[in-house]
């Protein structure tokens, strides 16, 4: 109810800054025709960056769905499954920062390259980057010191505290891969390409994390540990490559491609768009 409340009022708020707001594009306010269709161009481009960058973050959350059905189909499921089920929340709870951090260097680089200073753009990646894997390894840290006291936080079971106390550690090793590759996923975005981590991500996760977690818990009976492990694989991978790719940028290329498409964008008159705002 609250996270239902929340996206409510966030949609109201947004609404009520367009109304009340002076400097907000009212398409409603245009004095012609033209200038209102306007708002209807330009989608192709903005839709080109944005479904890559939807599906950057959703392959890697429809994979902890997965492992939780997959969770359903060991020994004692219900505790498999509640055991899950704590540790998405956790891990959702932890993914704040790291996203937040992704945000911030898409912005940053995609600013800088549109700027031309692709060196300050590689260097935001690099510290973006680096304050993540500082960040993963604390939440590693942690993940051990409250393996049997984090859960007691959600229940009393002893199954599913036992599995919690397992599989923490290992989740936690895998945020030592998920933060900085989040960071790198966000510098990817701010320099347009946000299609090359979307096929990084269904690689690390469909094509290694997701096989090894059913191989280690099914096939070699590794159990519940079985399918973290998996996960700690794909975040592996998926960080591996991701730096490995970024490592190999030409950022002053990438400066250049920023131009070009700025200027593609601008190349019709945007005067249309000036009417909007009242």
């Amino acid at each position: 109810m609250a996270s239902t409340c929340f996206t409510y009022n966030m949609n109201m708020g947004l609404l009520i800054y367009i109304f009340m707001s002076k400097v907000a594009i009212k398409p409603w306010v245009a004095s012609s025709k033209t200038s209102f269709f306007s708002i209807f161009k330009g989608w192709g481009p903005l839709l080109s960056m944005a479904i890559p960058s939807m599906f950057s973050v959703c392959l890697e959350w429809w994979l902890y769905e997965i492992i939780l059905f997959l969770s359903g189909l060991l020994d004692n499921p219900q505790s498999c499954v509640a055991a899950t089920g704590i540790i998405m929340q956790t891990t959702g709870a932890i993914y704040v920062i790291p996203f937040s951090l992704s945000l911030s260097i898409s912005q940053r680089v995609g600013h800088e390259l549109g700027a031309g200073h692709p060196a300050r753009a590689q260097r935001a990646t690099i510290i973006g980057i680096s304050i993540a894997f500082i960040y993963g390894l604390v939440v590693f840290g942690s993940s051990i010191a409250l393996r049997n006291v984090l859960g007691k936080l959600y229940t009393n079971e002893d199954q599913v505290l036992a599995l919690l106390s397992s599989a923490l550690p290992v989740t936690g090793l895998a945020e030592v891969g998920n933060s900085p590759q989040t960071a790198a996923c966000g510098a990817l975005t701010g320099s347009a390409r946000p299609k090359v981590g979307v096929r990084i991500n269904m690689a690390a996760f469909y094509l290694i994390g997701l096989p090894l977690s059913i191989v280690l818990a099914f096939v070699l009976k590794i159990g519940y540990r079985g399918l973290w492990l998996g996960l700690v694989a794909s975040q592996a991978a998926c960080v591996s490559l991701m730096v490995y790719t970024l490592v190999k940028t030409d950022w002053r290329d990438q400066a250049k491609r920023a131009e070009e498409l700025t200027f593609a964008m601008n190349k019709d008159d945007d005067t249309e768009l000036n009417e909007l705002v009242p």
